[in-house]
């Protein structure tokens, strides 16, 4: 059990695209005091590069970059190490580009102005669940399991007469 504690905790890498300057740097220092190592870009370069000799396992990446799309970004982490957990960042929130995140891979899609708190939360919701509740196979093999013992049961209980 200690093996597994001390694999999540050597797990807590955190890579922050984002071009707003001060938010990014209150990420950077909240993330850090949460125990996260933590790596920062400002631009689509500077990550793309940064990712050509690093992994993580978390990323929380913006969507509009000054000189990009966050959306490129997000491809080529999922592309280095699908299992990272990512969330992308917008002030500019609609359908169509929260349906495109999670096409390319994005965990979650939250709006600005986003709490510290709540990135954490979606951040750590999938590593959660991997380590604390059955794989998503076994829930659904659950949940068709009892839908099919009520449907063999005569389902939907009335009793009837009259």
């Amino acid at each position: 059990m200690a093996e597994i504690d001390t694999n999540i905790e050597q797990e807590k890498t955190l890579f922050i695209i984002e071009d707003d300057k001060p938010f990014r740097e209150r990420l950077t220092t909240s993330f850090q005091r949460k125990d996260f190592t933590v790596t920062a870009a400002a631009s689509k370069k500077e990550a793309l590069d940064v990712l050509t000799n690093n992994d993580f396992n978390y990323a929380i990446v913006d969507l509009r970059l000054g000189d990009g799309s966050g959306l490129d970004v997000i491809k080529v982490i999922k592309d280095k190490n699908p299992e990272c957990r990512t969330v992308m960042l917008t002030s500019y929130g609609n359908i169509a580009t929260a349906v495109s995140s999670v096409k390319l891979g994005a965990d979650d899609y939250l709006t600005k102005p986003a709490n510290i708190d709540d990135i954490e939360k979606s951040l750590m919701s999938a590593t959660c669940l991997l380590y604390t509740s059955p794989s998503p196979r076994d829930v659904e093999e659950s949940r068709v399991a009892g839908w099919a013992g009520k449907k063999k049961g005569g389902g939907g209980g009335g009793g009837g007469g009259g």
